[in-house]
């Protein structure tokens, strides 16, 4: 049937308020720039019901009046018992059949059945009256448009979630907060959550499909959540305000961390929000991230955190020692756990770092001299606690006796070798997982951070032999990563060891075969323009 002359194929919001709507998808503009709830513009044909039992929309009064119903409901209707009449509760036999208990005594079952409860107004009546069969004949309204807006959030949510994790990660609990996503949504009456998961997924799904609408679409969302996120981030300066505060709170800025990770709109763009969701789980406290959704995003944000070290004017209390046992006391920890708990030193380290080399650039070498010693022993405590964890909980990770040995040695700035150290580190090429691969290469990251720290102490001679065979065990997971394709790696996984590895290179061959990496990881991920981001030196 052709579609009615004159039938606007725009929402059905922008046709009750009589303006002309621009027919986006899934939701119009100006119902978003309104505030107003859109089903999305009718598409295709447009096809009029002109059936007998489909009544014309009808006028509604003050007082309310009887709903559109097809002539035989309100015919019956009509013939219902008044209200206060004594009627058995007994529903239609096609509905289901009473149990002989439940069946009136001293009345035949046959004829209870035609009863009908008694009710308080004619147009109820009407709606009990309805048998399977009147319901069949009736149609729904051509005007009527189920809303498209949570059926394509869910379709951009479940992309999100099995795409840009890492799908090994999910059993070791390392990307749990993913799955609770499709909950928190569905529950949380926050708009900032609402809109930056919705910028943060469009934006995913657009990169990936290279569509350009979907991702405009994303950036309009993204400054729609950034509006509601400032009052957010304003109850973190207020003690009163701070008690409103909950762990869904968290869920925006890193949400919009995300979203600036995929579209980087400004370099130092997902830093910000990374270190906005810091700062609101600090007012949260350790307490309240021990289990659940709140523990699992807890860890996603404890580790981001490691990945902006660079930037941090000083450590964030996260770095605690309450923040690294607290949380884990009912659940425990794992042995990637562990390895977070020693990422943990890593801002202090850098910071340490570049203070120093901040000193020795200006000339300023008895300033140099004066944090040379606390630089030495951040990298070395950092190396010990990677060698212990080597020893006691790598095989918790991997089941072969034969890649189990110890990191490659530490020296003093005077030369000396640690005596628990030994050359034995062994570079694998085969892992159990792709979250396996990813937890060796965040080791192997963190010993290049505690390495470059005791090379600088050294005037760069020393430590090159240790950093490029880290280096090359990081290549090696990146190509584990990439036999299994990018649908089972997820977006950001070896992104920071990565990142590490290139900076720390010690030969030209090998800084090359790591920036090729980058660029071969980042488009079919998602994050093709972070990885250009990533500056040379």
């Amino acid at each position: 049937m052709p579609r009615y002359g004159g039938r606007s194929k725009g929402c059905l919001t922008c046709r009750q308020r009589r303006i002309k709507c621009d027919e986006g998808q899934p939701e119009c503009q100006k119902c978003l720039r309104a505030g107003r709830s859109c089903p999305g513009a009718a598409t295709g044909n447009v096809f009029i019901n002109l059936s007998s039992n489909l009544p014309l929309p009808e006028s509604t009064s003050s007082t309310g009046s009887a709903p559109n119903l097809p002539v035989s409901i309100r015919t019956k209707a009509a013939s219902e018992p008044a209200a206060g009449t004594s009627t058995s509760l007994t529903p239609s036999p096609s509905l289901g059949r009473l149990d002989e208990s439940d069946s009136p005594s001293g009345s035949d079952t046959s004829q209870a059945a035609t009863q009908h409860p008694a009710v308080s107004h004619s147009t109820d009546a009407a709606v009990i009256a309805m048998s399977i069969r009147e319901i069949d004949e009736m149609t729904l309204p051509p005007w009527y448009q189920p809303s498209k807006a949570d059926i394509f959030q869910q379709h951009y949510t479940a992309h999100f979630i099995g795409n840009f994790f890492n799908p090994a990660s999910f059993r070791s609990r390392q990307a749990a907060w993913a799955y609770h996503l499709p909950a928190i949504l569905a529950s949380t009456s926050t708009p900032a959550v609402q809109a930056s998961t919705r910028a943060a997924t469009m934006a995913f799904y657009g990169t990936i499909a290279e569509d350009t609408v979907v991702k405009t679409e994303a950036c309009r969302w993204c400054v729609k959540g950034m509006a509601h996120q400032r009052n957010e981030l304003e109850k973190t300066s207020s003690p009163t305000r701070a008690r409103d505060l909950d762990i869904a709170s968290v869920l925006a800025p890193l949400m919009f961390s995300i979203f600036e990770t995929i579209m980087m709109t400004s370099h130092t763009g997902w830093i910000q929000h990374m270190q906005a969701a810091i700062r609101v789980l600090e007012i949260l406290g350790p307490e309240a991230c021990q289990e659940g959704f709140a523990h699992s995003l807890f860890k996603a944000v404890r580790l981001s955190s490691v990945y902006c070290a660079d930037y941090w004017k000083s450590p964030p209390a996260i770095e605690s020692k309450d923040w690294c046992t607290i949380p884990f006391l009912i659940r425990g920890k794992t042995a990637h756990d562990l390895v977070d708990d020693i990422s943990m030193q890593v801002p202090c380290c850098l910071i340490l770092r570049h203070r120093y080399g901040e000193a020795i650039s200006s000339g300023r070498i008895k300033d140099a001299e004066k944090i040379a010693p606390d630089l030495e022993a951040a990298g070395q405590n950092m190396l010990n606690e990677l060698n212990t964890w080597w020893e006691q909980h790598i095989h918790e990770i991997d089941e072969d006796p034969s890649n189990i040995g110890t990191i490659l040695p530490s020296r003093s700035r005077t030369g000396t070798p640690n005596a628990n150290a030994t050359r034995n580190f062994i570079i694998r090429y085969s892992y159990n997982s792709t979250a396996h691969a990813s937890t060796i290469a965040r080791f192997n990251a963190l010993c290049l951070i505690a390495l470059g720290a005791m090379r600088q102490l050294s005037s760069m001679t020393e430590y090159g032999d240790e950093i490029t065979t880290h280096g090359d065990s990081i290549l090696a997971a990146v190509q584990y990563h990439e036999r299994a394709g990018a649908a089972h790696t997820g977006a950001i996984s070896m992104l920071h060891p990565m990142i590490m590895a290139f900076h720390q290179a010690v030969s030209r061959k090998q800084r090359m075969a790591l920036r090729n990496a980058l660029r071969v990881w980042g488009k079919p991920r998602g994050v093709g323009k972070f990885v250009s981001a990533v500056p040379e030196a």
